[in-house]
């Protein structure tokens, strides 16, 4: 039985809800889950699931207490955990793709980093004809609610495009999809939508 620092139980019943089977909770999910771990469950998360030896699992947390905001302890576990039940490889594509939606340069990530993404947030299918109006394309991939919206929030600076401010003189045309096919779209620092171009 696991508990929270607070005493109270961990499991389906009470939401934190995880499953080891990837169709029902996504390598990059399962990541999130452990990222989400409370700085004063590090040590005992650790000692509990980690495979590595105590005394670098005493290392860790030791570390992570002087300094939480870099959130190693939550790294840690993360990585390990996916690794564990899903292995090394979606263990890297999922911190990449939290990477791509959290950092401001999606430009270094690997393709299965977007093809992990491409199921964790929105996503719309387009020809690259179809890029030429960029407002109609935020409208239409939910970031704005009219042409006028979208065009206001240009001018605002809130857009971005694989990590490049977008504006009236920088159209999404204009870009060069990632891996050939992938345009990331950010409004502010939470909305995200993916847009995968084809030929």
């Amino acid at each position: 039985l696991l508990t929270a620092s607070d005493g109270t139980k961990l499991g389906k019943t009470t939401g934190a809800r995880v499953w080891l089977d990837a169709t029902k909770t996504s390598a990059y999910a399962f990541r999130q889950h452990w990222m989400q771990t409370p700085d004063d469950a590090i040590r005992s998360q650790l000692l509990t699931f980690s495979l590595r030896p105590v005394v670098e699992i005493e290392a860790i947390a030791d570390e992570h207490a002087k300094a939480p905001h870099l959130r190693i302890g939550q790294r840690t576990l993360a990585a390990d955990m996916v690794t564990l039940v899903h292995g090394a490889a979606a263990a890297e594509a999922a911190a990449e793709a939290a990477d791509v939606l959290f950092a401001s340069d999606p430009t270094g990530a690997s393709a299965a980093a977007f093809e992990m993404l491409a199921s964790e947030i929105p996503m719309t299918r387009l020809l690259a004809s179809e890029l030429d109006d960029t407002a109609a394309v935020l409208v239409a991939a939910g970031l704005a609610k009219s042409n006028g919206d979208a065009r206001r929030t240009m001018e605002q600076n809130a857009y971005s495009v694989n990590g490049v401010r977008l504006d009236a003189n920088i159209q999404l045309s204009d870009q060069k999809p990632l891996h050939g096919t992938y345009l990331l779209l950010r409004r502010g620092k939470k909305l995200h939508h993916l847009l995968q171009i084809c030929s």
